[in-house]
């Protein structure tokens, strides 16, 4: 399967998902509505759907769990590659 970097994007559909994203910084910088923590906003263009799926915290989490491994998110390019694997 193609990465979207590889198969390419439809550009609207980076307008919708920038727009929850923003609507979501707003709700978090004014401490207002149900940020969507703990939740993936997920949208599908082809059907013209959206889901929210919940899900548990990670316990093993390298950035907010007990054991957290990231702890300088100004440093995260060194601590992550860009595929997404811990470094640390």
């Amino acid at each position: 399967m193609q990465t979207c970097e590889e198969a390419g994007i439809i550009g609207a559909a980076t307008g919708v998902v920038g727009s929850v994203q923003a609507e979501e910084a707003i709700k978090v910088v004014l401490g207002v509505g149900n940020p969507l923590s703990g939740r993936i906003f997920q949208h599908d263009g082809l059907l013209g759907e959206t889901r929210i799926t919940t899900f548990p915290r990670d316990p093993e989490c390298p950035v907010c769990s007990s054991k957290a491994r990231i702890t300088d998110l100004a440093r995260y390019e060194e601590q992550v590659s860009p595929r997404g694997h811990v470094l640390v």
